[in-house]
């Protein structure tokens, strides 16, 4: 601004006033004319940072560890809800990639980056997509009062025996809800697919994937259905050749099942291609139901994919929605969100015996 001032031939006060643009002031109209034109030229820009950081930032960040990941998986629609949320509670989403526990193993050394950004004022508190993340590095954050909700991943108590707060979703019952749905289609044999666990390049070991998949076994097998250990396995969103390789395995069997529980609709998708092309007619020779709902293509895709609807946006609302009123005020609550059918085409009464 002095340099501004120089050049013009005119005070900094003057200067001042012309780029607030005050009107309590008489300033002749060329006077501020000449003032903006060398203000542009000289590359002035206000200290908006220095403005801004004398009161709350009102930033929210989005930590997950994989963008490219997060836009095929359940963590897209989560954002999305959270983005939503944030804007109409007056705050800024800021996505922010973190290192996921198998980059970074130390807990200490994951939770570091996002204490100082919580710290500097920088962020205001945090959505963090769990599945990236250890127990024990969410459990420092925590410690170190920084202000967060979990989406994505089970719950977790402090150390002190206290919720962390969460917005969760009740896999459990999705996977019952799939079971349910094949067994009054009088299914009796079935295999079940689920998102990466331990192989394969997104294997996160997430708690999600293991609930759903409990739940779909425990209520299959206590209706009297049959999933024999080896129809149970891991797909991968990326490897169609896993799919292929998963149908000619299961459908050798002397009795193969009649229908597959997919843990997510792309590798659902993949699964009913891979039975199509082996010559397996869908729903009628075999019945495929997908856990998520959100994607687009389960909704265009031939035949219509019958799923699970999984509260994804909400889930990310919501969690966005407590992290604001946590701001004002520490609130440890846990909220679980219930999945619902929906019915599609990729699904039929089950075969009658030859």
């Amino acid at each position: 601004m002095r340099a501004i001032a120089r050049a013009a031939g005119v005070s900094p006060a003057t200067v001042a006033f012309v780029l607030n643009n005050r009107m309590d002031m008489a300033v002749a109209p060329e006077t501020r004319e000449r003032v903006h034109k060398i203000a542009n030229e000289l590359g002035y820009q206000q200290h908006r940072l220095a403005r801004t950081i004398k009161s709350p930032l009102k930033h929210i960040g989005l930590v997950f560890g994989d963008l490219a990941f997060a836009q095929q998986s359940f963590t897209g629609p989560i954002l999305v809800g959270a983005q939503r949320a944030a804007l109409a509670g007056g705050y800024r989403p800021v996505l922010q990639t973190a290192p996921s526990f198998k980059e970074e193993p130390n807990p200490r050394r994951a939770a570091a980056t996002l204490i100082e950004l919580s710290r500097s004022r920088l962020l205001d508190g945090l959505i963090l997509d769990k599945q990236y993340f250890l127990t024990d590095t969410v459990l420092h954050l925590v410690a170190a009062k920084v202000p967060l909700v979990m989406v994505n991943g089970g719950q977790v108590v402090d150390k002190r025996g206290r919720p962390v707060p969460s917005v969760t979703i009740d896999d459990t019952l999705g996977g019952k809800l799939a079971a349910m749905h094949l067994l009054e289609l009088g299914h009796r044999r079935a295999a079940i697919v689920s998102r990466p666990f331990e192989t394969g390049r997104h294997a996160m070991r997430s708690t999600p994937v293991v609930k759903f998949t409990d739940g779909a076994l425990n209520t299959f097998k206590a209706e009297g259905g049959t999933i024999a250990p080896d129809w149970i396995c891991e797909g991968d969103f990326e490897d169609t050749t896993l799919a292929k390789a998963i149908i000619t395995r299961i459908m050798s069997a002397r009795q193969p099942p009649t229908a597959f529980i997919v843990g997510d609709d792309i590798i659902a998708m993949m699964i009913v291609q891979a039975l199509q092309r082996a010559g397996y007619t869908v729903p009628e020779d075999v019945s495929v139901i997908g856990y998520g709902g959100w994607s687009l293509f389960g909704r265009v895709f031939e035949p219509r994919l019958t799923t699970v609807r999984v509260p994804l946006e909400d889930n990310g609302a919501v969690a966005t929605e407590l992290l604001i009123k946590n701001l004002s005020g520490l609130n440890n609550v846990q909220i679980t969100l219930k999945p619902e059918m929906s019915p599609g085409l990729t699904t039929a009464k089950a075969p009658r015996p030859l």
